[in-house]
């Protein structure tokens, strides 16, 4: 088989047996070392993605995309009627975490029945302790992560009418750190790593804002929390709203790396994927 720039990129591994089953149903043949010449373009006519590198086996009309460690496949109808779609990345993968409040109100298993419902597949799962260093890590002690949560906080407190002049983000987002460290170290957690389309923005939106007061109906802070930051405030704690989320891709491959050795995040296939992802599916059979 041979592919673009390298034959032997794929060798005989999972993508190259695919690429070959995917051959012999678009041209209802039966062969062992198919030829598969591979035209890379940068501007897609297909999906107007024109950032990462795409791959058309036009003599297959067999398409896939490479995006970063991800590769999702796509083929299309042997007409040659090419529809113009999104490319689901069911591999991209977030952390969530059941908060040490939200264990004390038994709320792990609501949490994980949201993001099993809303189909996400769960590769990986430990209850663990919150040591100081790892609430360190967590929340990193950078200038950065302190501006981002300061102005979060004062954009609330606008929100409130509070005045917010003279006030200074980075002092605010120390403070929230140092709530951080006293409210979480050296009291349980349970960690999971959830896979899917989409992972980590679903995850944010099915546990809702980061203040509960404002999270929407139907979000799990939005659901089972009367907290707020003028109670967390009062209280000199860390906001207890149940549930964190990766805020981005990036963020996630490092909370992983955090928590997880590569051995504990699992590969493993459900069947339900076949709805998700898949369209040959259902059909009465006549």
């Amino acid at each position: 088989m041979h592919l673009f720039l390298d034959g032997n990129v794929f060798g005989n591994g999972p993508l190259a047996q695919l690429v070959r089953a995917l051959a012999w149903h678009a041209r209802g043949e039966e062969f062992d070392s198919p030829t598969v010449h591979c035209l890379v373009i940068y501007n897609c006519p297909y999906c107007n993605n024109s950032i990462y590198p795409h791959f058309y086996l036009n003599n297959l009309r067999i398409f896939f995309v490479l995006l970063e460690r991800f590769v999702i496949i796509r083929y299309f109808y042997r007409s040659g009627v090419h529809s113009k779609g999104v490319f689901y990345m069911k591999n991209e993968k977030t952390v969530v975490a059941v908060k040490p409040d939200g264990i004390q109100r038994h709320l792990i298993g609501e949490v994980i029945k949201r993001f099993e419902q809303r189909g996400l597949k769960l590769v990986a799962c430990k209850l663990a302790v919150m040591t100081e260093d790892k609430v360190s890590a967590q929340y990193p002690d950078e200038d950065w992560w302190y501006k981002n949560n300061g102005e979060n906080i004062l954009k609330n407190m606008k929100a409130r009418g509070e005045s917010i002049e003279g006030i200074n983000p980075i002092d605010l987002g120390k403070r929230t750190r140092k709530r951080l460290i006293k409210g979480y170290a050296n009291k349980p957690i349970l960690v999971m790593v959830w896979q899917g389309a989409n992972a980590v923005s679903i995850a944010r939106k099915v546990i809702g804002s980061t203040n509960p007061l404002t999270a929407d109906v139907g979000t799990i802070r939005g659901d089972f929390t009367i907290e707020s930051y003028e109670l967390a405030d009062s209280l000199d704690e860390p906001v207890r709203n149940i549930v964190h989320a990766s805020g981005s891709v990036k963020e996630a491959e490092e909370e992983i790396n955090l928590w997880f050795k590569k051995e504990e995040i699992l590969d493993y296939s459900l069947l339900v994927e076949t709805v998700l992802y898949g369209s040959d599916w259902g059909h009465v059979q006549e």
